[in-house]
Formats: structure tokens, C-alpha cells, sequence
């Protein structure tokens, strides 16, 4: 778990508190721990000695959807800062979080906010999926590989995979194909995916105290990447439907209690880290570019991606 933690303000304070965790909790609290890093660097300390305006930046910027995500985030600061005072780490016994009631997190809603991942984030989660077959979605997804009812993902065979060029095949609901470059970190993970037997239920977290209960299921064996575990009613030559790419992004989402791990907001996300990479070339995001960006994501209007695919949220996501 240490390469998870990198990155993180005060890491070697940050350590010994998420080894106190249960594993299947940690991510949820480095995504946390993440946030603050920006403020904590701003202000120049731990976020376990903020006050109650120190701690609604954090808050803020976790832009959660939800008024119960509000919450979550709310506690797990909680937590942190009373192991703080037990550690005897805070300039105080005063747990700030602990003196406002459940409504109080509502302020920080913004339904309308994307909330984006960047890259390394989306890494860390690529990382945490014991599947290959779940990681590769969430990859696939940030590069821009979509189509209507997740097709392109379902239609994909290996035999569509150029390896040396790095170019995907792809092939959408209504038959039309197109050609996409992606990064070698894709193709590894897809090819990876692709030579996967057997699917870990609950990414790999079944709670069986009789030890009766099967840790895995079979994946069925044809010709594409992403493919269904054996049952009696499915065919196994035919792609797997698109409701089961959305149950493993589900289940993934839960897994690490991420609210706004969802396909759009990892595609949206990918869509931000291309306009990162504009703006580090030419130093601003011009038509061209959200031309470019809508056509590689599928987007019918490019316009419409210019009030969420901006600069401020480029810099609050990867920092200036």
C-alpha cells in the first residue's frame, strides 16, 4: 500500500494513521488526505491542525454531489483529526468537525459540479481493482473509448489491437468504426484484461467465515476483452451487455466509497487531462483543441464541454 500513499502532505504522519484502517476503507480516506494536500501546502500544515474555515476548503474542493458524500468527507476528516489528539499531534484537544450538526455539510453540494479525477488518481483506482477486466474500463473510458451503451468497450477483440502502433479498433452500436491511438499504460492493462480467466467477486473482499463461499467466478471464453462470467442463459459467443460494464464501475465505485466514480465523470475526467496537455503545448485552450477533445470523446457539440473543460479546472485538478 506505500505507493499509494505518495504524494500525500506530512507522509509519514499520514502512514501511520491510514495503517490503522481496515484495507478495504484506506482508499477512501487517501482520497480524502489527497485533497487537502493542496491546502495544507497553502497554509503550511497538517491538515489535523486545521480550524472549522481552514477545513471547509478542504470540503469545498472535494465538490461532493451529494449531501451524504458531504458527510462521509466530513467524518473521515473527523476521524483524522481525533487521532491526531489521541497521538497528541494537534495544537489542541478541539475536534472542530465534532461541534457542527449533520446539515452543515450540505453547503458544500454542487449537483452541477464535475467532480474530475486526474490521472493519478484514476491510477490509484486502476491499482486497487484486483480485475484487470474492471481496471481496463476506467482506462479505456479516460482515453475516450465509449460509444452509446459502452459498445466500443464491447465490441472490443484483441484482433483489434494493434500493439507496435498503439492503435484500438473501435466499433460502436450502430456498426461505425474508427481508429484511436491510446497510451502503452492501455494497452497493457486491456491485454492484461484480455488473457484474464476468472473475475474476483467484490474485488476480491467476499466475507465468507464458512469458507464455502467461491472467491471467484469463470470468465467466459471468445474473441472479445471484456467478457461475462458463465451462466446458464448467456451466450458466450455474443459481447457482454452493457449493463454488466456499468455493475463493475458500480461495484469498483463502492468498493472505495468514491460517489462520483461513474463513467461520465472518468470520461469527462479524460477529457480534462487532453485539454492538460493542450495547454502545456501552447499555453491556453483554443477552438481547435475542444474540436479535437469532443471528436476523440464523441461529443455532438463541442461547445458544450467549454463550461466544465476550462483552465481553472485544469489548475485546481493538477495545480498550476
Amino acid at each position: 500500500m506505500n505507493k499509494v500513499y505518495n504524494g500525500l502532505y506530512n507522509e509519514e504522519i499520514k502512514q501511520r494513521f491510514l495503517n490503522t484502517l481496515h484495507e478495504n476503507t484506506r482508499m477512501s480516506y487517501i482520497r480524502v488526505l489527497l485533497a487537502a494536500k493542496r491546502t495544507e501546502e497553502q497554509l503550511e500544515k497538517d491538515l489535523y491542525d486545521f480550524n472549522l474555515n481552514e477545513i471547509e476548503y478542504v470540503l469545498y474542493d472535494l465538490a461532493p454531489t451529494t449531501a451524504t458524500s458531504s458527510e462521509v468527507n466530513g467524518r473521515i476528516i473527523t476521524s483524522y483529526i481525533s487521532w491526531a489528539i489521541e497521538q497528541g499531534l494537534r495544537s489542541n484537544n478541539i475536534n472542530p468537525l465534532k461541534l457542527v450538526s449533520s446539515d452543515y455539510f450540505k453547503k458544500f453540494v454542487d449537483p452541477s459540479i464535475v467532480t474530475f479525477l486526474s490521472e493519478k488518481e484514476l491510477i490509484q483506482i486502476e491499482e486497487g481493482c484486483v480485475n484487470a477486466q474492471d481496471a481496463a474500463i476506467f482506462r479505456l473510458l479516460f482515453e475516450g473509448v465509449g460509444g452509446k451503451n459502452y459498445s466500443e468497450l464491447r465490441n472490443l477483440k484483441r484482433q483489434d489491437i494493434d500493439v507496435d502502433n498503439r492503435i484500438m479498433k473501435l466499433t460502436d452500436e450502430d456498426g461505425e468504426t474508427r481508429e484511436l491511438q491510446v497510451e502503452q499504460r492501455t494497452i497493457d492493462l486491456v491485454l492484461k484484461a484480455d488473457k484474464e480467466e476468472v473475475y474476483y467477486k467484490k474485488n476480491g473482499e467476499v466475507d465468507d467465515v464458512s469458507g464455502r463461499i467461491r472467491q471467484y467466478t469463470d470468465l467466459v471464453k471468445n474473441e472479445y476483452v471484456f467478457r461475462p462470467s458463465i451462466t446458464k442463459v448467456n451466450n458466450p459467443s455474443m459481447p457482454i451487455e452493457g449493463s454488466v460494464i456499468y455493475r463493475r464501475v458500480s461495484s469498483i465505485r463502492d468498493f472505495f466509497d468514491i460517489p462520483y466514480l461513474t463513467p461520465k465523470n472518468v470520461a469527462k475526467s479524460g477529457m480534462l487531462k487532453m485539454a492538460k496537455d493542450f495547454v502545456e503545448l501552447e499555453g491556453e485552450l483554443k477552438r481547435h483543441h475542444y474540436i479535437a477533445i469532443a471528436k476523440r470523446f464523441k461529443v455532438n457539440n463541442w461547445y458544450s464541454i467549454k463550461k466544465y473543460i476550462t483552465v481553472e479546472n485544469i489548475n485546481r485538478v493538477y495545480g498550476k
